[in-house]
């Protein structure tokens, strides 16, 4: 396993756009869902303590689902490559 892939796998991180700049070192194209990450960032600690916000609207979830959405699509996709 190459250096940036350990990193990466051994990184206790959970901010999303921190992996992703991390799974960026090993494939650029992670770089492209910044914006999705930025997206879903205040979402990770809310769902973790829930009771301090309020609920989504619509279009709040309709762009929060999308971003989700985008960043699995891509990610699975490399994962798909990696296997075959």
């Amino acid at each position: 396993m190459d250096d940036g892939l350990r990193e990466l796998v051994d990184a206790n991180v959970h901010d999303l756009s921190k992996l992703l700049a991390l799974a960026g070192t090993i494939e650029v194209g992670f770089s492209q869902l910044a914006s999705a990450a930025e997206t879903l960032a205040p979402f990770a600690v809310e769902i973790r303590c829930p009771g301090d916000w309020d609920d989504l609207t619509r279009d709040e979830y309709s762009e929060v689902k999308r971003a989700a959405e985008e960043i699995v699509e891509f990610a699975g996709e490399r994962l798909e490559t990696d296997e075959n």
